[in-house]
């Protein structure tokens, strides 16, 4: 709650809203690392750029409140309790235990074009991590993804998966990685539902591949988070589950929630009979 305070106290600063403000020019309460209370960095030279961010960031707000009001609960994207993560995705309000808390934005890549030689290129960089890969090799790839910006051809609140954090060390993940199936029986296109799924194929699934082996029709694959436990006005933190780098490394802030599904995970069955 104090986060979200500190937010709208942001927001409404920039446009001289807050008692003894005569403009918007009033500067946010940045941080050490110079983000604001959304974990947003504004820019210094492009006051055009923070005011769009701004308007946009206000009308989350605002579009979170009346969620809360209609659902009980809603998804933020503010500075992250983590230090030195940025940003983190927080629930306002209150979700019980198996709620579908958040989708994952970005552009899907069935498995059989990730086997092609031709687009492996593409993902090799990742510094923040937005490159997420289903069960069933399916991938989802949020590096390009807005958290901040929703229109009339993509405006779900919810999209914004890519902006959770994995736990520090000594924390447990309150949320948990879903794989969602957008199907033609949902009919969403005639409900006029269909923007709402924050997705598009990068290619589309071969009639051979993997869709062949779908139960329903699938119109889109997704992915998403549900809550682990009840969640109230927390940031939401799931297990990254990355795979080891070399020589078996990982990054220095990750630290390990599960070694057994870790090895399920990323191991061969050679290594799981050596250890």
């Amino acid at each position: 709650l104090t986060k979200k305070a500190g937010a709208l106290r942001t927001a409404l600063a920039s446009r001289g809203w807050l008692d003894g403000e005569d403009d918007g020019d009033a500067l946010p309460d940045l941080k050490s690392d110079g983000t604001d209370d959304f974990g947003y960095l504004p820019d210094g030279t492009n006051p055009e750029m923070n005011g769009a961010i701004r308007h946009h960031q206000m009308v989350n707000l605002a579009r979170a409140a009346l969620l809360r009001e209609d659902l009980g609960f809603s998804v933020l994207s503010l500075r992250s309790a983590i230090p030195g993560a940025g940003r983190g995705a927080y629930v306002d309000g209150a979700a019980m235990a198996g709620s579908l808390v958040a989708f994952l934005p970005g552009e899907v890549w069935p498995k059989e074009h990730l086997t092609n030689k031709a687009f492996r290129s593409q993902f090799g960089v990742d510094p923040n991590y937005h490159l997420s890969i289903r069960y069933d090799d399916i991938l989802i790839d949020a590096r390009r993804a807005p958290y901040t910006v929703l229109n009339d051809v993509r405006s779900n609140p919810f999209a914004i998966a890519h902006v959770a954090n994995h736990p520090p060390e000594g924390m447990e993940p309150n949320c948990r990685t879903v794989a969602l199936n957008f199907t033609e029986n949902m009919a969403l296109e005639r409900k006029g539902l269909d923007r709402y799924v924050p997705n598009t194929y990068a290619r589309e699934p071969m009639y051979l591949g993997q869709k062949a082996l779908d139960r329903d029709v699938v119109m889109m694959h997704g992915f998403g988070l549900i809550a682990a436990r009840d969640i109230c006005n927390e940031e939401l933190l799931y297990d990254y589950r990355l795979s080891p780098g070399a020589n078996g490394t990982y990054p220095e802030w990750y630290s390990v929630c599960n070694e057994d599904e870790l090895r399920d995970r990323w191991w061969s069955g050679n290594d799981k009979d050596q250890s």
